[in-house]
């Protein structure tokens, strides 16, 4: 099977300099999204959020939901939002907007477990069970989320790109201790004109895909028979002793390597189909638990072959990622081939060819180096 059109932009991108220069005016870097950039200056009750170039669709987005926002502020579950404005710097316009100071959760174990349970089942259309509130967390704030996040649902805020519920870093706290969302979308498969090359960058840095506990459901801990469905979804299938789950959350698509043993996730990805390939996967993200003895490439090849997936590669490729494509490319009844985005034709390139496909950060300067990053990606089918 082949695919007819891909287009994930990946994440939007704020130039280093510009970066520089808020930190030489006395701004800190406080957090970095998956889209927009948080500067804070000490003393201060605000927060800035810079929002990266890259995507117009994703800008008018987040602007939306700021928008929704500011015409909700007597809503304690909502972030106090201020000014906005646009930022012209090298001739790109950043949008930038000013929200109140937040405290991340405290990161107590029982309330971020149960966090965790409460907005997958608001992610999957139900409420979460308010019995099993723990110390560290009201019922009546937990009422209160549940009550803001039916209200975002039936606003229609989400749009084209659904709600990023599965991240509890999008959950914080006021001083008070009362929970508050920000950033609630997810930014999956953004559909840009393609006449608009020049809105793609890469970004300055790319976060490494590999162990990362905090990334597993459940982070990492043991799942018990009764808590599968919430944490993992249904299953779908096997990879030699291990079970492989699939789960729809907030716009995102995951598949999870579970052991059956230890009741542990062992491998984890997430990503998004492509709109006009329902066989399709994008993979934004891998992460493996500690001592995970499952290959990459073994998983790669059970999406394709036992799951009849046609994975696409990421608008990011890190040297390790490209070693597992080509480790996948090995196997005798896997194919991989280049494709253009843009034009539709399968390229005669596989996936030892990374000058290819592959743009190091802060190297699409020229035409030709921001046309492969916009619009060439990998593509493995079953022969």
């Amino acid at each position: 099977m082949r695919i007819h059109e891909i287009n994930s932009p990946g994440e939007l991108a704020i130039d280093p300099d510009l970066i520089d220069r808020f930190t030489a005016k006395g701004w800190q870097v406080a957090g970095e999204g998956r889209d927009q950039m948080v500067f804070h200056k000490p003393g201060t009750n605000s927060v800035l959020k810079v929002v990266g170039a890259g995507s117009l669709p994703r800008q008018a987005e987040i602007r939306r939901y700021v928008n929704f926002f500011r015409a909700n502020q007597r809503n304690p579950h909502y972030p106090r939002v201020g000014a906005d404005r646009e930022l012209d710097w090298k001739g790109r316009k950043y949008y930038a907007y000013t929200q109140e100071h937040l405290r991340d959760l405290p990161g107590d174990e029982a309330v971020m477990e149960y966090l965790e349970y409460a907005m997958g089942e608001l992610g999957h259309g139900e409420e979460p069970d308010l019995a099993r509130v723990p110390p560290g967390l009201s019922v009546e704030d937990m009422e209160g989320l549940t009550a803001a996040v039916d209200h975002m649902f039936q606003s229609g805020l989400g749009g084209q790109y659904g709600f990023d519920l599965s991240n509890l870093a999008n959950i914080m706290q006021r001083a008070n201790g009362q929970l508050v969302i920000v950033d609630p979308f997810s930014g999956f498969d953004d559909d840009l004109d393609e006449g608009r090359t020049d809105e793609v960058q890469i970004l300055a840095k790319v976060k490494g895909k590999g162990s990362e506990p905090g990334q597993i459901p459940k982070f990492g801990r043991p799942i018990s028979p009764d808590q599968e469905t919430r944490y993992l979804g249904q299953e779908v299938g096997r990879l030699d002793r291990y079970q492989l789950w699939r789960d729809w959350l907030g716009g995102q698509l995951s598949y999870h390597v579970f052991n059956p043993e230890s009741r542990t996730v062992v491998l984890t990805s997430f990503g998004s189909r492509y709109h006009r390939n329902p066989n399709s996967y994008i993979i934004h993200g891998l992460y493996a638990a500690p001592g995970n003895p499952v290959k990459a490439h073994q998983f790669y090849r059970n999406l394709i072959l036992d799951q009849g997936l046609t994975l696409i590669s990421d608008r990011k490729q890190s040297p390790g990622g490209n070693r597992v494509w080509q480790r996948l490319e090995a196997y005798p009844d896997i194919e991989v081939y280049g494709f253009d985005t843009r034009t539709g034709e399968v390229m005669n390139f596989g996936a030892a060819d990374s000058e290819m496909y592959a743009v190091p950060p802060r190297a699409a300067q020229d035409r030709e180096s921001r046309y492969i990053a916009r619009n060439i990606r990998l593509v493995a089918t079953a022969r």
